[in-house]
């Protein structure tokens, strides 16, 4: 919609005057504790107050940066004139979870090199009060960019128990290369990395 106005020393000329349904912000956001991200609220013409629904979950300062401070589900509002909108915050603590190698007795090592049909087992240690769900497993070398192939996984690893897990290897293998865990915890991701030597 545009609105018109008189402006001293100039001819009668449109202004734009941004309507209420075009000023938006993002629907929801997902956050582990301690992190932050910035929120922006297109097209607002005027200054912006945040406020948050709950300060002991989520905290937003006044250049719109959301900070998760605790597990749970905050709003975040941003405020323009009459108009406000918002977004659900969802945080989660993030699983404590410990890879280690607990077994490499089966694997050849040659020149920096973990060879083919090598095994290793790792062991996933949840000291979390919480079970999480381990959904895949990957064998990455970062330095070369090689990533293998990621093996889907349906596994709980229960609150104050270990998991092992056991690779095989199909073909010669950098021993710089890591082991990528992801954990789904409460319909989040987690990476964790542990090392083959």
């Amino acid at each position: 919609t545009y609105t018109y106005g008189q402006y001293y020393g100039n001819p009668l000329r449109a202004v734009k005057k941004i309507a209420s349904d075009e000023v938006y912000l993002t629907s929801s956001l997902s956050l582990e504790v301690g992190e932050s991200s910035k929120l922006t609220l297109n097209n607002a013409s005027e200054s912006i107050v945040w406020s948050s629904s709950d300060e002991s979950i989520a905290t937003v300062s006044h250049e719109g940066i959301v900070t998760a401070v605790a597990e749970g589900k905050a709003e975040i509002r941003a405020t323009v004139g009459s108009v406000t909108r918002s977004c659900e915050v969802s945080v989660v603590q993030r699983p404590d979870i410990e890879v280690s190698v607990i077994d490499k007795s089966d694997a050849v090592i040659v020149n920096g090199y973990i060879l083919r049909h090598s095994a290793v087992t790792w062991k996933l240690q949840n000291k979390s009060e919480v079970a999480a769900n381990l959904v895949s497993a990957q064998i990455v070398n970062y330095n070369t960019s090689d990533y293998g192939n990621v093996m889907p996984l349906d596994v709980t690893i229960f609150a104050g128990e270990a998991l092992g897990y056991t690779i095989t290897f199909g073909k010669d293998t950098p021993i710089s290369s890591v082991i990528v865990f992801t954990i789904e915890y409460k319909g989040h991701l987690f990476e964790y990395v542990g090392g083959i030597d």
